[in-house]
C-alpha cells in the first residue's frame, strides 16, 4: 500500500464520516489500486457501524466516477493532516514518483496561479480542446477578441458568430500559434471570451442560442480554492472548467435542457445550491442566460493566462447528476442493525427535545383545528418561540433556527404577522424574529417532491431545527381522502425530516360537521394516515365560554376560546390545555374560566338545541307583530307592507317567512309571493 496514502487515510476517523462520505473513501483506494482489506481495516476503527463482510459487498460495485485518492488526502488535510510534501487533491496520482499537480484547494489563490500553470502553455492545444470539449462539427461558435471602453469601464464588443466549430479549428489548424491571424487580434490586457452554447449564426442573444446544453458557474466573491471544492463536492456535471485569469474559476456545466423554458428552470436548480449561511448568493446570477460569455481558454489577460483546469466530474449528464446528488437514491437506505450492538450500556441517546414533551428534533407534528382557530397564527407563535428559545402555549422550546413556508398569504401580509405577533408578546421583531427564515411561495403551485428538491437546494447548509409549512393542503396534496396519495406526501415529510435533520411542523384543516364525537387523532380532514403519521398530534377545537369570565375577556368580546389536546408517539400525552385566541395571540387560560367548558358541537342535547330554536322562532314573531302594530297608523287602509315590517322588526328571514306568522294569526293577506317582483305583499289585522 502506498505510505502517503496510508498516512492519510490514518488521519481520518470514519466515525465522524457521513456515510456517503465514507464509501467515497473506498471508491478513492479502489481507484488508486488498492485492496479492499485496506478499507476494511481502517473502516473497523468505528465498531458503531461496521459490519464484517460489508467493504467486500460494496467493492465489487464500485466504478469509475472521477473519485481517486486526492479524495483521500483531501479528507486528511480537512482534518488537519500536513503530511506528504506538496498538497495532492482530487486529480493526483498517488505513487512514489513524482506526480503532475493538479488544482490543489490547499493551496492559496496566488501560489496556486504559479504553481498549477500548464508547464507547457500551449494556446492552439488549450483553444482546441475547449471547442472540441463544447461543440459539435457544424455548430456556431460566439467568441469575442475585441473590447470598447465606455467611460472607464471595458466590455467585450460583439464578436463573431458566423464561424463553425470546424472552420475555426480549420484556421488553427493552418495559422498554428498565430492565433491573432486564425481568431483575430486581441487585446492582452483584457483577455478574450466565448459564448458557451451554440448559436445559429446569425446573432448572439439567448434567441440564436440553437442548444441550451450548458449554464456558467462563477463566484469571484470566495477564493478559488473555496469554488473549486463546491463545485466538486456538488458533484456537478462540468464539461470544462477554466481558470479565467483573474478572481474566478469559470465552470461551464451540463443542463442539456429541451427549450429555454426548461433551462430556466434548471439553471435556477443549480445557482440554488450555492449560497452562504445567511441563503445570499454566492455566484454572479447575471450569468444565468444561455447566450453568456465566459472566458476563452489559450488567451491573455493582463499577465495571467487563461486555461484549463484538468478535471474529471463526477456525473457525466443533467440527468445524471439529478438522479445522484438532488434525488439522493443511490446508498439513500440505511443498513441492517443488530439490536443487542445497540441496548442496555449501548442505546443510542434520543434526538433532543424541540418542544418540551411534545416533539423532538427530525420528527413530524401536525397542527389540526377548524377554520378561526388561528392555526397560522399559532405557528407563527411557534417560530418566534423556537427562535427566541421562549414558550409556546406553555410548553418550553429549544432555541433553533426556523424555516417558515408560506403557502397561504402573500409575502407583505405574513411578515406584517409576525411584527404584529412580536409587538403583541412585547418583544422587539427584529431580534426575535433573528432565527426565523421565510419562503413565500403563494401562488407557485409546486407539488411535494419539487417543494422538497428545491428545499434541499437552499438548505442543506443552513442548519434549521424546523421546518413549518402552513398550510399542507397548498402543496400538491393530492387526494386527502386518498391513502396512497397522504401517504406518498406523508413519505415526501418524512425525506425532508431525514435530509436535512430538521422538525417538520404542518397544519391541517379540521373535516366538515361536529367533532366532540371523534377521536382527537381523527379530526383532521382526509385519510386516516394523517391520525397514524405524525409523531405529535396537537388539536385545536372551540369552546363555548361559560357565564363567569375574567374581566379582560368580558372587555374584549371578539376572543375565542379553544381547547388543545394531543396524541402523542414520544411523550406521555398531557391533560389538555384551555386557551383563548386573542387576537393576534393565544393565551393559556390562566384562571382556570374554560376548566368546565363544553366544545362547541357538545354544548346542548338535543332537546336543549329544539328549546333554543323555538325560543329564537317565538322571538322574531313577537318582533314582526310589534313592527306591524308601529307601522299600521301610517296606512291609511290599514295594510301593512311585508317589506316594511322586516325591516322594521330587523329580522333576516324570507317575507314568506313573516307571511306565514300572520297567516297563522289570521291576519288577511295582499298579493302573492309567486307574482311578479313588483307585487307588493301586505297583511292587515282581522279586527
Amino acid at each position: 500500500m502506498d505510505k502517503l496514502l496510508l498516512e492519510a487515510l490514518d488521519a481520518i476517523d470514519p466515525a465522524e464520516l457521513s456515510r456517503q462520505a465514507w464509501i467515497d473513501v473506498g471508491m478513492a483506494l479502489k481507484a488508486a489500486g488498492e485492496d479492499v482489506s485496506a478499507w476494511e481495516a481502517w473502516s473497523a476503527k468505528d465498531p458503531a457501524r461496521y459490519h464484517p463482510g460489508e467493504c467486500s459487498r460494496l467493492w465489487s460495485g464500485f466504478k469509475r466516477t472521477g473519485i481517486n485518492g486526492g479524495t483521500v488526502i483531501h479528507m486528511a488535510r480537512e482534518r488537519g493532516w500536513d503530511g506528504g510534501g506538496h498538497a495532492l487533491d482530487w486529480d493526483d496520482e498517488i505513487s512514489y514518483e513524482a506526480a503532475p499537480q493538479a488544482f490543489s484547494v490547499e493551496d492559496g489563490s496566488e501560489t496556486w496561479i504559479t504553481r498549477h500553470m500548464p508547464p507547457d502553455w500551449d494556446p492552439l492545444s488549450q483553444i482546441w480542446e475547449y471547442l472540441t470539449t463544447l461543440f459539435r462539427p457544424d455548430e456556431y461558435v460566439g467568441y469575442v477578441v475585441d473590447v470598447y471602453d465606455h467611460g472607464g469601464r471595458v466590455s467585450p464588443r460583439g464578436g463573431s458568430y458566423t464561424r463553425t466549430r470546424d472552420e475555426l479549428l480549420a484556421a488553427l489548424e493552418k495559422y498554428g500559434m498565430d492565433t491573432d491571424s486564425s481568431l483575430g487580434a486581441y487585446d492582452r490586457r483584457y483577455g478574450a471570451w466565448i459564448r458557451f452554447n451554440p448559436l445559429d449564426g446569425r446573432g448572439i442573444s439567448d434567441e440564436n442560442v440553437t442548444d441550451f446544453r450548458y449554464t456558467l458557474i462563477e463566484a469571484d466573491g470566495i477564493s478559488l480554492e473555496e469554488q473549486f471544492r463546491r463545485v466538486d463536492e456538488l458533484r456537478l456535471p462540468v464539461a470544462v472548467m477554466v481558470y479565467s485569469g483573474g478572481k474566478s474559476l469559470h465552470a461551464i456545466v451540463r443542463v442539456d435542457a429541451v427549450n429555454k423554458v426548461e433551462y430556466t428552470k434548471r439553471v435556477r436548480e443549480i445557482y440554488d445550491l450555492f449560497t452562504d449561511d445567511n441563503g445570499k448568493p454566492l455566484i454572479d446570477t447575471q450569468n444565468k442566460n444561455a447566450s453568456r460569455l465566459s472566458r476563452f481558454p489559450g488567451f491573455e489577460r493582463n499577465g495571467q493566462k487563461q486555461f484549463i483546469i484538468p478535471y474529471q466530474a463526477r456525473t457525466r449528464s443533467w440527468q445524471e447528476w439529478h438522479d445522484q446528488y438532488l434525488e439522493d437514491q443511490a446508498d439513500a437506505l440505511p443498513d441492517f442493525g443488530m439490536v443487542s450492538s445497540f441496548v442496555g450500556p449501548y442505546t443510542p441517546a434520543l434526538k433532543p427535545e424541540l418542544i418540551h414533551g411534545i416533539l423532538r428534533q427530525g420528527h413530524k407534528m401536525l397542527l389540526a383545528g377548524s377554520s378561526k382557530a388561528g392555526k397560522s397564527f399559532a405557528l407563527m407563535e411557534l417560530a418566534i418561540a423556537i427562535s427566541t428559545g421562549g414558550e409556546w402555549l406553555g410548553w418550553p422550546c429549544e432555541k433553533g433556527r426556523v424555516l417558515y413556508c408560506n403557502f397561504e398569504l402573500d409575502e407583505a401580509s405574513a411578515r406584517n404577522r409576525f411584527n404584529v405577533i412580536c409587538r403583541r408578546m412585547g418583544l422587539d421583531p427584529v431580534t426575535a424574529c433573528e432565527g426565523i427564515t421565510d419562503w413565500n411561495l403563494r401562488g407557485y403551485n409546486l407539488k411535494a417532491k419539487d417543494f422538497s428538491i428545491r428545499l434541499f437546494s437552499r438548505a442543506r447548509q443552513l442548519g434549521f431545527t424546523a421546518v413549518i409549512i402552513d398550510p399542507i393542503y397548498k402543496l400538491g396534496l393530492g387526494d386527502e381522502n386518498s391513502a396512497g396519495d397522504v401517504g406518498s406526501f406523508l413519505g415526501v415529510l418524512d425525506t425532508i425530516c431525514t435530509t436535512l435533520g430538521c422538525a417538520v411542523i404542518y397544519c391541517h384543516h379540521h373535516s366538515k360537521g361536529a367533532q366532540s364525537g371523534k377521536a382527537v387523532a381523527d379530526r383532521a380532514s382526509g385519510s386516516g394516515v394523517f391520525a397514524r403519521d405524525a409523531d405529535a398530534i396537537l388539536d385545536l377545537i372551540q369552546l363555548r365560554p361559560a357565564s363567569s369570565l375574567p374581566s379582560w375577556i368580558t372587555d374584549n368580546p371578539k376572543a375565542t376560546a379553544w381547547r388543545v389536546s394531543a396524541v402523542l408517539r414520544e411523550f406521555e400525552e398531557p391533560a389538555p390545555k384551555n386557551v383563548w385566541f386573542d387576537y393576534p395571540l393565544h393565551r393559556e387560560d390562566e384562571e382556570g374560566s374554560l376548566a368546565e367548558a363544553r366544545t362547541i358541537d357538545d354544548v346542548y342535547s338535543v332537546k336543549e338545541l329544539n328549546d333554543i330554536k323555538d325560543a329564537a322562532l317565538e322571538e322574531r314573531k313577537q318582533k314582526a307583530f310589534d313592527a306591524f302594530d308601529t307601522l299600521r297608523d301610517a296606512y291609511e287602509d290599514g295594510w301593512v307592507p311585508i317589506t316594511g315590517i322586516r325591516n322594521r322588526a330587523g329580522i333576516d328571514v324570507q317575507d314568506r317567512v313573516i307571511v306565514d306568522y300572520f297567516k297563522a294569526a289570521n291576519f288577511e293577506i295582499q298579493g302573492d309571493q309567486k307574482a311578479r317582483k313588483e307585487w307588493q305583499t301586505k297583511v292587515r289585522a282581522p279586527y
